[in-house]
């Protein structure tokens, strides 16, 4: 071969080993992602995530170019003629959603236009699979009516109780036998095809759990986007009402302290000045009509006493008479 083939295939090499390395970073960051590893927070911390999975975005943008300049992919191609390690690269696009789906913003208008990218690039992921045939029959259908509007503003697919119930056991089927493929010690071919089309279905049933709830953000974004300017945000609104909160429960608290030392000193205030009776009039007869008889017989127990004594001296004034008269 000439130099300029043999220049070409050792750049394609090269991409192909980069393409690889990249990929594994876009899906490992990604499972991250949708883990709740790196979910938003507040602040600077937000900040810094809107920033990493704005990197990790530009990461798979860059994955896809080179699976479009190294032909790994066509858009006329056939379940059976993709190979199986090719086929994990339809997986950018799901990737690409999950990164715009996940970078939260406080302005209306540019979270608006991260979910309006998500919802498209979900849309496209689910549509490649379906056009290559790759999805289970109950998949394809559920995609069918996902991928009929190219409007991003379509209203959100009201699903049956029976649908979701019937799409989580599904989703729960395909994990728990990816899980079994993947802790096999050896794969041959059929079953590594088998573990790549089982993910490729698993992320397009997640695509569509993640469709719908953006098709409803979109319809608050909107009016949100279209609020007088000047009025309060969202973020703002629900920041007012936490404090107000907090202020509530604080003063809930005091007010409860307050009202037990009001009634302390109440019940101090209004407590009358003389002692209080601890019997009814009728037992403080009883006992009085008790004190007077009993004074009575005291009373009568003493005049009896000075009798007595008075009978005793007389006698013996007597007696001293008689005898004097005798020995007179």
């Amino acid at each position: 071969p000439s130099l300029h083939h043999r220049q070409q295939h050792a750049r394609a090499m090269e991409e192909g080993g980069e393409l690889k390395e990249s990929f594994r970073e876009c899906r490992d960051a990604c499972e991250r992602i949708e883990a709740g590893a790196q979910a938003s927070a507040n602040g600077g911390k937000r900040d810094q995530a809107n920033e990493e999975r704005k990197r990790i975005a530009g990461k798979v943008m860059r994955c896809m170019q080179m699976v479009e300049s190294l032909g790994i992919l066509s858009a006329n191609e056939s379940k059976e003629d993709i190979l199986t390690e090719h086929l994990q690269f339809l997986l950018l696009q799901y990737f690409l959603g999950v990164c715009y789906a996940n970078m939260g913003d406080p302005d209306p208008g540019s979270r608006l236009e991260n979910v309006q990218n998500a919802i498209l690039s979900f849309r496209r992921f689910a549509a490649a699979c379906l056009d290559k045939d790759l999805l289970e029959s109950d998949i394809a259908k559920r995609v069918e009516s996902m991928v009929e509007s190219d409007s991003v503003y379509s209203k959100p697919r009201t699903v049956a109780r029976e649908e979701k119930i019937a799409q989580y056991k599904r989703q729960k089927e395909i994990k728990q036998k990816m899980e079994g493929l993947e802790s096999s010690s050896s794969v041959d071919e059929e079953e590594a095809r088998e573990l790549a089309l089982l993910h490729i279905n698993s992320s397009v049933l997640n695509a569509l759990q993640h469709q719908n709830s953006l098709c409803q953000e979109v319809e608050i974004l909107k009016f949100a986007k279209d609020r007088p300017e000047g009025a309060e945000s969202t973020e703002s609104i629900n920041r007012r009402r936490e404090e107000q909160a907090k202020q509530f429960h604080a003063l809930k608290g005091t007010a409860t302290a307050l009202q037990a030392e009001r009634q302390r000193l109440a019940d101090g205030v209004f407590r009358p000045s003389h002692i209080l009776p601890t019997m009814t009039v009728e037992e403080f007869g009883m006992l009085e009509l008790e004190r007077m008889k009993e004074a009575e017989a005291s009373k009568s127990r003493h005049a009896q006493g000075e009798a007595a004594c008075s009978s005793e001296h007389g006698d013996s004034s007597d007696d001293d008479d008689a005898v004097k008269k005798v020995c007179g």
